[in-house]
């Protein structure tokens, strides 16, 4: 990753690291595919940025999520990160899990929008100082494609 950061020209305290996980379906939060993606954009912005990356979540909408505090990756990922897996009759009970919490208020896991997301960070994030990278956990752009296109 260092040597990734040194032929980008990006310096560490001088750039921005920003995680995208998509919110549009449950699985990727059942299983190890979000913990292995937030851990890697941690790995990713120790390498380049002076902080964590700042983590968003997308659905029907694109939210920021809490930070994640130095020292605190593993509780950070619990609540953020994970959900029970869906049983196959009856609904699951995730009282207290922030993410599951949130499903509903976020507009998770009914689908998401990539383009919509990166409308929302372009905004956030357009008038940086300093570069940011943004890393995007795609699940699907089905019915994407044009508006991903006009957005980059």
């Amino acid at each position: 990753m260092r040597l990734a950061a040194r032929v980008s020209r990006l310096r560490k305290g001088r750039s921005k690291v920003v995680l995208v996980l998509c919110g549009g379906y449950r699985g990727p939060f059942e299983g190890e595919r979000v913990r292995r993606t937030v851990r890697r954009a941690v790995r990713i912005a120790d390498a380049l940025d002076s902080s964590p990356p700042d983590v968003w979540i997308y659905g029907a909408d694109c939210h920021r999520l809490p930070a994640i505090k130095s020292g605190s990756l593993e509780a950070w990922i619990a609540d953020w990160a994970v959900l029970a897996r869906s049983p196959v009759f009856g609904t699951s009970k995730e009282i207290g899990n922030p993410l599951a919490c949130s499903a509903e208020q976020y507009g998770l896991f009914k689908g998401a929008s990539v383009a919509e997301a990166m409308k929302i960070l372009r905004t956030e994030y357009g008038s940086s100082r300093v570069p940011v990278l943004v890393l995007f956990h795609v699940e699907s752009m089905e019915g994407d494609d044009s508006g991903v296109a006009g957005e980059l």
